[in-house]
């Protein structure tokens, strides 16, 4: 919870400095209107320029994000099932970090067009200046009030672009230092994920390598039980054979111990009736 409010906390300061930047070039834009038609052919061909820029940084910018989107599905693929309750800090984590690269992009672009404009108002300044001392040397070209007027504000705008560029710079730096530190924010967690991911493996493992050896030893115990049981079967068999041998044995002898007996009562019989 604590993380997700810090992300969306980001998040607005991003859209914030987003819209403060966006504010600062409509200043700009407005403030580009007092120039001359020189200067406007000047603006057009370092618009281009600058166009061409902006498009490659875009490019450059998108094919850093889809590589860091690739890399960091490839991290979330490595540690399986079991991150699957991180996944949305890693969300709100990567919007904050494509929130700050989006702000530190138009920074960027509004630095770049600041330094274009102050360098060719510069240039329009120094030249102005230039024309002004050799009118003003000329005894015949003197400087009216509105040329001077003219020459003033061209010299406040120009101080004006260097604040403004000043104040894009430290909105610049600021923005690349949130962004690294969500980015690194996003690499600890993404390793803490990682450790546990490990520990949990290792954990597997050795529950693995315990169910293997319980189940070798409950095999065990079952040849155990089976051999036993053979042996008691075969012990009782012993034991029923050894008893109905031992009864007909007996029977056997009490039927010659009868026999005998008999055999002998009539022997004496027959001495009797000779006596």
């Amino acid at each position: 919870t604590a993380t997700t409010t810090t992300t969306t906390t980001g998040g607005d300061d991003a859209r914030e400095r987003g819209e403060e930047g966006r504010r600062v070039r409509l200043e700009v834009d407005e403030d580009e209107d007092v120039d001359d038609g020189g200067r406007d052919g000047g603006e057009s061909d370092s618009e281009g320029v600058f166009a061409v820029a902006i498009k490659r940084e875009r490019d450059e910018a998108k094919a850093k994000a889809e590589a860091e989107a690739k890399a960091e599905a490839e991290a979330e693929a490595e540690t399986g099932g079991e991150a699957e309750a991180n996944a949305e800090t890693a969300a709100a984590l990567r919007a904050n970090i494509d929130a700050l690269r989006e702000e530190l992009e138009e920074s960027r672009w509004a630095r770049e067009a600041l330094e274009t404009r102050v360098q060719e108002a510069e240039k329009i300044a120094a030249e102005a200046r230039s024309k002004t001392i050799e009118s003003a040397l000329d005894p015949q070209n003197q400087l009216t009030n509105e040329q001077v007027a003219a020459l003033r504000a061209e010299i406040e705008q120009v101080e004006y672009l260097k604040r403004l560029l000043a104040r894009a710079e430290q909105m610049r730096n600021v923005a690349r230092a949130e962004t690294k530190q969500a980015r690194d924010k996003h690499e600890s967690d993404l390793e803490i994920v990682r450790k546990e991911v490990a520990v949990m493996d290792a954990e597997m493992e050795n529950l693995r390598r315990r169910v293997k050896k319980d189940k070798a030893k409950i095999e065990a115990m079952e040849r155990a039980t089976i051999e036993a049981a053979d042996e008691f079967a075969t012990l009782y068999s012993r034991q029923e054979n050894t008893r109905r041998l031992l009864g007909a044995c007996i029977v056997a002898i009490l039927a010659l111990v009868v026999r005998l007996g008999l055999s002998g009562q009539t022997f004496m019989m027959k001495n009797m009736y000779q006596y």
